[in-house]
């Protein structure tokens, strides 16, 4: 269980089970000897039987992926079940968006895959800012932002789609990780783009409200719900939207707005 969100997870190899469970998203607990018949989403991991270590994950019956080993395996049910959560979540909503901590207020980095945020999340990361998440913004109702502080997920080639996972520690930010909800100061739109340079306009709160609408996970299931976290979010930040080129050029003016009241 985690945020409201119910995922079951079997296998037909019991040894595997516990590095599964070790997958889960961040804020998982589990749930012994409940009912399991009705929930909404069951992964199970079915092993072949001529000993090559090959797998097969389902989701509610139906293959998601051929595992060739058990790295791959996990690497996808990982994915898979943070998605799940994502739209499944009941306690809060689930935004597609980098967060870092600054003095106590939130600086949301919204964006899709391969956009750029985990570098930007770096960047702050290397400036003092504390880490809340380089994958999604958790707003709850009153539009503050939760922790999700997972491994970041760096991409070690440009283009490429093999990430490695490096922790807080490794990178040697002074910021470390926040564990409380903070308000949201300032929401930056970027675009990568080589050579570029940041020239930021600024979005009205309806627009940026919705930018963090498309981009949230529980509108799958509650418009309403997402609307009024996302609405309450933007009330309260400063939005920019803008062509980047190297990202310590948005971070340092990022936290000169910051110091000048935003």
């Amino acid at each position: 269980m985690a945020y409201g969100a119910e995922v079951v997870v079997r296998s037909n190899r019991a040894s595997v089970m516990p590095a599964l469970l070790a997958r889960l998203p961040y804020g998982s607990h589990l749930l012994a000897g409940e009912d399991t018949l009705h929930s909404k989403c069951v992964f199970s991991v079915v092993y072949s039987g001529n000993g090559d270590g090959s797998s097969v994950l389902n989701r509610n019956g139906r293959r998601v992926a051929l595992c060739r080993n058990e790295e791959q395996l996990l690497d996808v049910f990982e994915s898979q079940a943070a998605l799940r959560v994502a739209k499944l979540a009941t306690e809060c909503i689930f935004v597609h968006c980098g967060v870092v901590g600054w003095e106590g207020r939130a600086i949301l980095l919204p964006g899709s895959s391969c956009c750029g945020k985990t570098t930007l999340v770096k960047c702050f990361l290397e400036a003092g800012a504390t880490y809340y998440s380089d994958e999604f913004a958790l707003l709850d109702s009153e539009g503050k932002v939760h922790p999700y502080p997972r491994p970041l997920q760096i991409r070690r080639q440009p283009g490429s789609l093999k990430q490695t996972s490096v922790t807080v520690e490794e990178l040697g930010a002074v910021g470390g990780i926040g564990r409380e909800p903070i308000q949201p100061a300032l929401m930056l739109c970027c675009h990568y783009r080589e050579g570029g340079r940041w020239r930021p306009k600024e979005l009205s709160p309806s627009v940026a409200a919705l930018e963090l609408l498309h981009l949230s996970f529980t509108a799958y299931w509650s418009m309403e719900a997402a609307f009024r976290a996302t609405s309450q979010s933007a009330s309260r930040l400063s939005a920019w939207r803008g062509t980047r080129g190297e990202a310590h050029e948005v971070v340092e003016w990022a936290l000169r707005q910051l110091e000048t009241g935003v």
